[in-house]
C-alpha cells in the first residue's frame, strides 16, 4: 500500500473516531460539539491532500481509461455535494448555541461521510493502487 493511501486511511480513522466520540459524549453537549468542530481542519486537510496527490495520478491514467474517467466524474460530483453540505454544517453550527436541527443534521452528515469513506477505500483507493505504477 502506498504511503499516500496509508495517510488518507489514517485520516479517515481520525474523522470517524471524532464522529464516534461525539455520539458517545452526546451530540447536544458542548464538549461533543467542540469535538465535532475540530474535525473541520482534518476534513479540509484531507480534501487538499486528495486534490493534490491522489486525483492528479488518477486523472492522468483516466485519459486512456474511459471506465476510470467515468468513475472519477462520479466521485467528483458526489464529493462536491458532500463537501458543500459538510462546510455548510460547520458554518451553521460554529456558534455556541444549538438549534433544533443539530442532532438530525449531525446524523445525516455522519452517514454521508462514513458512506463516502467506505466508497473511497473500497473503490477509489483501490484504483489508485492499481494505477500508481503503470507509467
Amino acid at each position: 500500500m502506498s504511503h499516500l493511501i496509508k495517510d488518507l486511511k489514517i485520516e479517515h480513522v481520525q474523522l470517524l473516531q471524532i464522529f464516534n466520540d461525539v455520539k458517545s459524549i452526546g451530540v447536544q453537549s458542548i464538549e461533543g460539539k467542540e469535538k465535532l468542530i475540530s474535525a473541520k481542519d482534518i476534513f479540509l486537510s484531507h480534501l487538499k491532500k486528495e486534490d493534490e496527490s491522489l486525483y492528479p495520478v488518477l486523472r492522468k491514467r483516466a485519459l486512456t481509461d474511459q471506465h476510470l474517467m467515468s468513475l472519477l466524474d462520479t466521485f467528483a460530483t458526489d464529493m462536491d455535494q458532500i463537501t458543500k453540505r459538510t462546510l455548510d454544517f460547520f458554518e451553521k453550527y460554529k456558534g455556541e448555541g444549538f438549534s433544533a436541527g443539530f442532532e438530525s443534521d449531525f446524523s445525516m452528515l455522519y452517514g454521508e461521510i462514513s458512506g463516502r469513506i467506505r466508497k473511497e477505500e473500497s473503490i477509489l483507493y483501490e484504483e489508485f493502487e492499481k494505477n500508481i505504477n503503470k507509467d
